[in-house]
């Protein structure tokens, strides 16, 4: 997968003609692969299961996606399941092997990743936006994951759509323009 993510990023270093393709086959053969090796193990393959056993735990995940500016904690996120706290907390853990506020977390970031590609909103807008109480504590838990600080995310995202060549845009889709 390194050697996918070097290509990429040399892609994107000196654009040609085609390389939006090439970006986007590279980064389509990286999340299979990311794909495979999470479900590589006996816990995730049982884990994904669990998933599709618990339906009392996807109202939850449900809310989270559909507001994640809102202000969950564990209490608020049991309520929502049906559930008591301590029972809440220990199913959701097991089924999708990571804590509730975990799961919160990675979906704001999720969507403040969408809209840093997509609008033009200030980082500080996104943040509170997607239920961060500060910039800083945004942008470090951003970075923590995508491994890029949100301004140099939104850059490499726009230099995505704007790359040269490929007048079929097969990564940009309708945003790209033909000549």
């Amino acid at each position: 997968m390194r050697q996918a993510f070097a290509a990429i990023l040399k892609e994107i270093g000196n654009p040609r003609p085609g390389s939006r393709a090439v970006v986007g086959a590279l980064m389509k053969i990286c999340l299979v692969k990311a794909i495979e090796s999470h479900l590589d193990t006996p816990e995730n393959r049982r884990s994904l299961l669990a998933c599709l056993r618990a339906p009392h735990l996807q109202k939850v995940i449900a809310e989270v996606r559909a507001k994640p500016g809102a202000a969950y904690n564990v209490e608020t996120l049991a309520v929502i399941s049906g559930m008591i706290r301590s029972a809440f907390a220990r199913e959701f853990l097991k089924a999708y092997g990571m804590t509730p506020i975990r799961f919160v977390t990675t979906i704001r970031l999720h969507r403040a990743a969408e809209l840093l590609r997509a609008t033009a909103m200030p980082v500080k807008m996104i943040a509170g936006t997607v239920g961060f109480a500060s910039r800083s504590h945004f942008s470090r838990a951003f970075k923590d994951t995508y491994g890029i600080n949100p301004l140099s995310f939104r850059a490499t995202s726009e230099l995505l759509v704007a790359m040269p060549g490929d007048e079929l845009g097969a990564v940009a889709g309708p945003q790209s323009s033909s000549a």
